[in-house]
């Protein structure tokens, strides 16, 4: 596909608008960051404490190509538009004009697409935050280490919380050493309150994330996990610390 032909269409699933949603503030007091920002081919959210990048795609679901005259457009989409993006759908996005819908995946539910107000064009006066400044440039030197879901959970439903106020915990980062050989392969975590609790994760273990590497066990063929409390399961649901 030439740049000539290349469609300005770029489209972002309904699970990857479900972590943006998770990232994007719902406060007021940094209006800007209650959208995702749109650029280089990628979506991001953040609320100041989180931050979700996902990479956006063609219409087909191939690797988004970025036509010529579309490389520096950058908008602001507010984030009552991931409000429409259901199971089966996904946000498509004119990377030219702006102009944003839902539209559902193929064999999926008929009465899409959806029209929705188009995303905003970023200017000098309403600038998103340089994530790029915060985020490390992650080599081939950088180790590995996988949580999977059922442990994140888990630290979720221990980190507590209310309907007001989100839960937290602490994470007890080891001390560096000497060995270069020397890698942490147990995490301990503490919730803080009158009577703090202590747990761990164990074992985390480094992997290889090529492209032939095989995925990643949770369990090693232990029995399935005990499902977690789903009142305890939104991470975000406020975004206070």
């Amino acid at each position: 596909m030439t740049q000539i032909d290349a469609l300005p269409l770029a489209r972002i699933g309904a699970e990857d608008c479900k972590a943006l949603k998770a990232a994007v503030s719902t406060k007021e007091i940094r209006p800007i960051l209650n959208n995702v920002l749109l650029r280089d081919g990628i979506a991001e959210a953040t609320n100041g404490r989180v931050l979700v990048r996902v990479p956006m795609v063609g219409p087909g679901g191939e690797e988004f190509a970025l036509p010529a005259d579309c490389k520096g457009n950058r908008f602001l989409l507010h984030r009552s538009a991931l409000e429409h993006v259901k199971s089966g759908t996904a946000l498509e996005v004119d990377m030219r004009t702006g102009e944003v819908w839902v539209v559902a995946a193929e064999g999926q539910k008929d009465g899409y697409p959806i029209e929705l107000p188009d995303a905003a064009i970023e200017t000098e006066g309403v600038k998103y935050p340089n994530t790029d400044s915060v985020l490390p440039d992650v080599d081939e030197d950088y180790r590995r280490l996988r949580l999977g879901a059922p442990v994140l959970k888990a630290m979720l439903a221990f980190a507590g919380g209310t309907g007001k106020h989100a839960g937290s915990l602490s994470l007890m980062i080891p001390p560096e050493k000497d060995d270069d050989g020397c890698i942490a392969t147990a995490l301990t975590f503490r919730q803080r309150g009158e009577r703090p609790r202590t747990g761990l994760v164990m074992p985390m273990r480094e992997f290889d994330e090529g492209a032939d590497a095989p995925e990643p066990s949770d369990d090693d063929g232990a029995s399935e996990p005990e499902p977690v409390d789903p009142n305890q399961a939104d991470a975000f649901a406020d975004d206070a610390a």
